[in-house]
Protein backbone atom coordinates (compact mmCIF):
# COMPACT_ATOMS: atom_id res chain seq x y z
CA UNK A 1 0.00 0.00 0.00
CA UNK A 2 1.11 3.58 -0.92
CA UNK A 3 2.07 5.31 2.13
CA UNK A 4 0.10 8.44 3.26
CA UNK A 5 2.86 11.39 2.68
CA UNK A 6 2.00 15.19 4.38
CA UNK A 7 4.82 17.86 3.62
CA UNK A 8 4.43 20.48 6.30
CA UNK A 9 5.65 23.65 5.46
CA UNK A 10 5.04 25.36 8.36
CA UNK A 11 6.41 29.01 8.39
CA UNK A 12 9.09 28.20 5.92
CA UNK A 13 7.88 29.83 2.90
CA UNK A 14 7.80 33.88 2.88
CA UNK A 15 7.20 34.43 -0.78
CA UNK A 16 4.92 33.91 -3.52
CA UNK A 17 8.07 33.60 -5.46
CA UNK A 18 9.47 30.78 -3.27
CA UNK A 19 5.92 28.94 -3.42
CA UNK A 20 5.20 29.26 -7.37
CA UNK A 21 9.23 27.82 -7.62
CA UNK A 22 7.86 24.88 -5.09
CA UNK A 23 5.00 24.74 -7.33
CA UNK A 24 6.65 24.02 -10.26
CA UNK A 25 9.18 21.69 -9.26
CA UNK A 26 6.46 19.06 -7.62
CA UNK A 27 3.64 19.41 -10.15
CA UNK A 28 4.66 16.16 -11.29
CA UNK A 29 4.12 14.61 -7.74
CA UNK A 30 1.23 16.23 -6.61
CA UNK A 31 -1.02 13.43 -6.69
CA UNK A 32 1.32 11.85 -4.51
CA UNK A 33 1.24 13.79 -1.54
CA UNK A 34 -0.66 16.17 0.71
CA UNK A 35 0.70 19.61 0.93
CA UNK A 36 0.10 21.74 4.49
CA UNK A 37 1.47 25.38 3.40
CA UNK A 38 0.78 28.39 5.44
CA UNK A 39 -3.35 28.97 5.34
CA UNK A 40 -2.18 31.98 3.08
CA UNK A 41 -0.94 30.00 0.06
CA UNK A 42 -3.70 27.35 0.15
CA UNK A 43 -5.59 28.45 -2.81
CA UNK A 44 -2.23 28.72 -4.49
CA UNK A 45 -1.91 24.71 -4.12
CA UNK A 46 -5.70 24.08 -4.47
CA UNK A 47 -5.37 25.89 -7.69
CA UNK A 48 -2.41 23.83 -9.07
CA UNK A 49 -4.32 20.45 -8.46
CA UNK A 50 -2.55 19.62 -5.21
CA UNK A 51 -4.00 17.50 -2.33
CA UNK A 52 -4.07 20.10 0.77
CA UNK A 53 -4.32 20.16 4.23
CA UNK A 54 -4.48 23.34 6.38
CA UNK A 55 -1.74 23.45 9.12
CA UNK A 56 -4.51 24.55 11.50
CA UNK A 57 -8.15 25.82 12.32
CA UNK A 58 -10.07 27.41 14.97
CA UNK A 59 -13.25 25.40 17.11
CA UNK A 60 -15.44 28.06 15.87
CA UNK A 61 -17.06 28.84 12.43
CA UNK A 62 -16.85 32.90 12.54
CA UNK A 63 -16.71 35.04 15.05
CA UNK A 64 -14.53 37.69 16.99
CA UNK A 65 -11.25 35.27 16.70
CA UNK A 66 -8.56 38.10 14.98
CA UNK A 67 -5.52 35.75 13.60
CA UNK A 68 -7.55 32.52 13.37
CA UNK A 69 -8.97 30.10 10.47
CA UNK A 70 -12.03 28.23 10.64
CA UNK A 71 -12.24 24.73 9.14
CA UNK A 72 -15.45 26.15 6.61
CA UNK A 73 -13.25 28.99 5.06
CA UNK A 74 -9.87 26.46 4.30
CA UNK A 75 -12.58 23.91 3.53
CA UNK A 76 -13.56 26.24 0.77
CA UNK A 77 -10.34 27.50 -0.38
CA UNK A 78 -9.83 23.83 -1.32
CA UNK A 79 -8.23 22.32 1.75
CA UNK A 80 -9.77 18.42 2.13
CA UNK A 81 -7.47 18.06 5.29
CA UNK A 82 -5.93 19.87 8.57
CA UNK A 83 -3.30 19.38 10.93
CA UNK A 84 -4.53 19.80 14.58
CA UNK A 85 -2.74 19.46 17.79
CA UNK A 86 0.99 19.95 16.42
CA UNK A 87 3.91 20.28 19.02
CA UNK A 88 4.58 23.67 18.04
CA UNK A 89 1.09 24.84 17.85
CA UNK A 90 0.59 22.94 21.45
CA UNK A 91 3.87 24.69 22.57
CA UNK A 92 4.09 28.00 20.93
CA UNK A 93 0.25 29.24 20.98
CA UNK A 94 -0.42 27.03 24.24
CA UNK A 95 -3.29 25.33 22.65
CA UNK A 96 -4.73 22.65 25.77
CA UNK A 97 -6.68 19.40 25.32
CA UNK A 98 -9.43 20.83 25.39
CA UNK A 99 -9.38 23.50 22.62
CA UNK A 100 -8.02 20.61 19.83
CA UNK A 101 -10.86 18.87 21.02
CA UNK A 102 -13.04 21.58 20.19
CA UNK A 103 -11.19 21.84 16.68
CA UNK A 104 -11.55 18.31 15.58
CA UNK A 105 -15.02 18.48 16.00
CA UNK A 106 -15.58 21.68 14.07
CA UNK A 107 -13.22 20.24 11.28
CA UNK A 108 -15.23 16.78 11.12
CA UNK A 109 -18.40 18.83 11.51
CA UNK A 110 -16.96 21.03 8.24
CA UNK A 111 -15.99 17.85 6.21
CA UNK A 112 -12.21 18.39 6.61
CA UNK A 113 -10.45 14.63 7.32
CA UNK A 114 -8.27 15.27 10.76
CA UNK A 115 -4.21 14.37 11.09
CA UNK A 116 -4.74 14.95 15.06
CA UNK A 117 -0.98 15.21 16.30
CA UNK A 118 -0.13 13.86 19.50
CA UNK A 119 3.51 12.74 20.91
CA UNK A 120 5.06 12.35 24.89
CA UNK A 121 8.06 14.93 26.30
CA UNK A 122 11.56 13.24 27.77
CA UNK A 123 10.16 13.58 31.20
CA UNK A 124 6.98 10.88 30.40
CA UNK A 125 8.87 9.09 28.05
CA UNK A 126 11.98 8.53 31.29
CA UNK A 127 8.77 7.92 33.95
CA UNK A 128 7.66 5.15 31.55
CA UNK A 129 4.44 6.86 31.27
CA UNK A 130 4.19 6.97 27.29
CA UNK A 131 1.03 5.13 26.54
CA UNK A 132 -1.18 6.21 29.57
CA UNK A 133 0.02 10.15 28.28
CA UNK A 134 -1.15 9.30 24.61
CA UNK A 135 -4.64 7.59 25.57
CA UNK A 136 -5.63 10.14 27.98
CA UNK A 137 -4.46 12.73 24.89
CA UNK A 138 -6.63 10.61 22.62
CA UNK A 139 -9.31 10.40 25.21
CA UNK A 140 -9.38 13.96 25.26
CA UNK A 141 -8.95 15.08 21.85
CA UNK A 142 -11.48 12.86 20.52
CA UNK A 143 -14.03 13.73 23.19
CA UNK A 144 -18.01 13.35 21.72
CA UNK A 145 -16.22 13.31 18.02
CA UNK A 146 -19.16 11.38 16.32
CA UNK A 147 -17.27 10.19 13.35
CA UNK A 148 -13.97 8.94 13.60
CA UNK A 149 -13.85 7.57 10.24
CA UNK A 150 -12.01 10.54 9.01
CA UNK A 151 -9.22 11.01 11.96
CA UNK A 152 -5.72 10.34 11.31
CA UNK A 153 -3.22 9.71 14.37
CA UNK A 154 0.27 11.58 13.75
CA UNK A 155 2.73 10.31 16.24
CA UNK A 156 5.41 12.74 17.11
CA UNK A 157 7.37 11.70 19.66
CA UNK A 158 8.68 15.17 21.00
CA UNK A 159 11.84 14.21 22.51
CA UNK A 160 12.90 13.06 19.66
CA UNK A 161 12.78 16.28 18.02
CA UNK A 162 16.52 17.06 16.93
CA UNK A 163 17.86 14.43 18.74
CA UNK A 164 18.05 10.72 18.56
CA UNK A 165 14.90 9.12 16.88
CA UNK A 166 13.00 6.39 18.56
CA UNK A 167 14.34 2.58 16.93
CA UNK A 168 11.76 1.44 14.70
CA UNK A 169 10.78 -1.33 17.03
CA UNK A 170 9.89 1.69 19.73
CA UNK A 171 7.53 3.37 16.93
CA UNK A 172 5.87 0.07 15.70
CA UNK A 173 4.73 -0.90 19.59
CA UNK A 174 3.39 2.90 20.14
CA UNK A 175 1.41 2.77 16.40
CA UNK A 176 0.51 -0.77 17.28
CA UNK A 177 -1.03 0.31 20.49
CA UNK A 178 -2.50 3.20 19.05
CA UNK A 179 -4.42 0.91 16.65
CA UNK A 180 -5.17 -1.04 19.41
CA UNK A 181 -7.46 1.34 21.37
CA UNK A 182 -9.96 2.02 18.29
CA UNK A 183 -12.83 -0.42 17.19
CA UNK A 184 -11.90 0.39 14.03
CA UNK A 185 -9.13 0.51 11.69
CA UNK A 186 -6.70 3.68 12.02
CA UNK A 187 -4.78 5.14 10.40
CA UNK A 188 -1.26 6.06 12.39
CA UNK A 189 1.56 8.42 10.40
CA UNK A 190 4.37 8.65 12.06
CA UNK A 191 6.72 12.56 12.19
CA UNK A 192 10.16 13.30 14.07
CA UNK A 193 13.33 12.68 11.56
CA UNK A 194 12.01 11.99 8.66
CA UNK A 195 13.84 12.64 5.68
CA UNK A 196 15.71 11.11 2.86
CA UNK A 197 18.02 9.49 4.62
CA UNK A 198 15.77 8.06 7.05
CA UNK A 199 12.88 6.79 5.34
CA UNK A 200 13.95 3.50 3.89
CA UNK A 201 14.52 2.30 7.38
CA UNK A 202 11.65 3.79 8.71
CA UNK A 203 9.54 2.14 5.85
CA UNK A 204 10.44 -1.32 7.72
CA UNK A 205 7.95 -0.33 10.45
CA UNK A 206 4.85 -2.56 9.51
CA UNK A 207 2.02 -0.23 11.46
CA UNK A 208 3.04 2.70 9.95
CA UNK A 209 0.61 4.34 7.14
CA UNK A 210 2.42 7.62 6.33
CA UNK A 211 4.72 10.00 7.48
CA UNK A 212 4.04 13.82 8.87
CA UNK A 213 7.25 15.08 7.42
CA UNK A 214 9.11 18.85 8.29
CA UNK A 215 11.87 20.56 6.81
CA UNK A 216 12.52 17.60 4.19
CA UNK A 217 8.85 18.15 3.13
CA UNK A 218 10.03 21.63 1.90
CA UNK A 219 12.94 20.66 -0.03
CA UNK A 220 11.65 19.35 -3.97
CA UNK A 221 14.55 17.27 -3.69
CA UNK A 222 15.03 15.50 -0.43
CA UNK A 223 10.84 14.95 -0.73
CA UNK A 224 11.17 13.19 -4.10
CA UNK A 225 13.60 11.15 -2.88
CA UNK A 226 11.23 10.19 -0.30
CA UNK A 227 8.59 9.56 -2.26
CA UNK A 228 10.28 7.49 -4.92
CA UNK A 229 10.68 5.23 -1.74
CA UNK A 230 6.84 5.17 0.22
CA UNK A 231 5.00 5.54 -3.47
CA UNK A 232 5.74 2.25 -5.07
Amino acid sequence: MEKIVVANHKMYFDSLKSVNEYIEKMKEYKDKFIVAPSNLYLKLYTDAGFNVSAQNVYAKDSGAYTGQTSAKAAKDLGAKYTLIGHSETRSYLKEDEELINGKVKNAVKNGLTVFLCIGESQKTKDEGKTKQFLKKQLDVNLKDVDDLSNIYISYEPIWSIGGVPPTNEEIDDIASYIKSLFKHDVHVLYGGGVNEKSITKLEEIPNIDGYLIGGAGTDPEKLIKILEVTQK
